[in-house]
């Protein structure tokens, strides 16, 4: 054999070796070893109060008794998940006046609750597991850039020539609205179980993301970026309720359960999954151990 010329079975040996030296060089272990664990569950408001985009139009009586019934059931399954800590949708700075609602919800009899989703899970909820207090993690948003209504970002679409884009979303909004209100009238069908189940499937996770990143998301250009900057203060504000999150977690033991609007879940969901601090656990899992997602009819036709 020629001086420098290797033989294609010593090539192969040599690259093998190679791999091996990379394999056994293992990548450095994180600082912890275990991670809090947290759920989040996106819910409907119990008590709408017509705050959101969409206005429901199909309002359930939360205090009757087949309703109270599911929130028993949901109860024992959301007990099984055996948080430590539960956080709900309530501003971060008035973490006090929460702290007053449940000091004196813990002095009343169970039954004298309003029907908003906080009381009836998040209350009950850490009552019955004996802890005596609820975080706030809700947060304000923090818009970015001059454009912060639908009709300004439309002017300046009209502005740029982007007459397109108003169309196309014009066109998806129609859709949405369809969902929302089909969503809104299923929930009158199903049990209160069961529908939290199909505001937190994947596929509507998916769509409630989406709704976000559509053609409205693209005025703009060549430098311009109204479209991303309009939905910037909606980023904002889930990056600030899971900075929250954070600040509750104060040890790998806890198991952290979020009550929250279910628009809030795609992105939180995603942070959860991602932070090193954090070990996700599903909706599922809790609610549905050992069943299929429910029917999500037209949903699952899209």
């Amino acid at each position: 054999m020629s001086p420098g010329i290797m033989k294609p079975a010593s090539v192969v040996i040599l690259a093998l070796g190679m791999h091996c030296l990379v394999l056994a060089q293992a990548p450095p272990a994180p600082p912890e070893l275990t991670r809090a664990k947290i759920m989040m569950l996106g819910t409907f408001h119990f008590d709408d109060q017509g705050l959101d985009g969409h206005k429901s139009k199909h309002r359930l009586d939360i205090l009757s008794s087949r309703r109270q019934r599911e929130i028993e059931e949901l109860l024992k399954a959301l007990a099984q998940l055996r948080p430590t800590k539960i956080a709900v949708e309530w501003r971060a700075e008035g973490q006090a006046d929460l702290d007053a609602a449940y000091s004196k919800y813990l002095a009343a009899k169970e039954n004298d609750l309003g029907p908003n989703e906080i009381y009836q899970l998040g209350f009950r909820l850490a009552r019955r597991l004996g802890q005596t207090k609820v975080y706030a993690v809700d947060a304000p948003d923090r818009p970015f850039g001059p454009t912060h209504t639908t009709e300004a970002l439309i002017e300046r679409a009209q502005s740029l020539g982007q007459n397109e884009l108003i169309g196309r979303a014009t066109k998806w909004l129609e859709w949405y609205e369809a969902l929302d209100n089909w969503q809104d009238e299923i929930k009158t069908k199903q049990s209160l179980k069961e529908h939290l189940q199909l505001l937190n499937s994947p596929q509507s996770l998916r769509y409630g993301l989406g709704r976000y990143l559509m053609a409205q998301f693209e005025v703009g250009g060549g430098g311009d970026y109204t479209g991303a900057d309009w939905r910037t203060g909606w980023y904002n504000r889930n990056l600030r309720i899971f900075s929250n999150l954070l600040r509750v977690r104060k040890s790998n033991s806890d198991r952290i359960l979020l009550i929250i609007g279910a628009g809030h879940i795609p992105l939180l969901l995603q942070m959860a999954e991602n932070a090193p601090e954090f070990g996700s656990v599903s909706v599922s899992s809790v609610l549905s151990p050992s069943q299929t997602q429910p029917t999500q009819g037209r949903l699952a036709k899209e």
